[in-house]
C-alpha cells in the first residue's frame, strides 16, 4: 500500500497567494470581522453617553501583499473614549 503512494514535488504559488489574500472575498471578509468590531466599540461608547455619530468604525486597506482589516476612532468623542476608556484595547482581550 504505501509504495502505491506517490510523493510530488509541491510547489508554492507565490502570485495565487497574494490574490488570495488580496482577494474580493478576503476583503469582504475583513471588513465585516472589523464592522462587527467597530459595532462592539461603539455598544461600549454608549455606555458612557448617546453619540449622534457612531465613535468607531471599520475599513480594510489592501497593501501589496495583503489586505488588513482595522477599526479607529472616526469622530472627536471616540478619540477621547478611547483615551479615557481604551475602548479598542478592552476588544482585543
Amino acid at each position: 500500500m504505501a509504495r502505491d503512494l506517490r510523493i510530488t514535488d509541491f510547489r508554492p504559488n507565490g502570485p495565487g497567494i497574494v490574490s488570495i489574500w488580496k482577494g474580493e472575498g478576503m476583503q469582504a471578509a475583513l471588513r465585516e470581522l472589523a464592522d462587527e468590531k467597530a459595532e462592539e466599540a461603539n455598544a461600549s461608547a454608549r455606555l458612557h453617553g448617546t453619540p449622534e455619530t457612531p465613535p468607531y468604525g471599520g475599513g480594510v486597506d489592501v497593501l501589496d501583499l495583503t489586505a488588513v482589516g482595522f477599526v479607529t476612532t472616526r469622530t472627536e468623542l471616540g478619540r477621547i473614549d478611547q483615551k479615557a476608556h481604551h475602548t479598542l484595547d478592552a476588544l482585543n482581550h
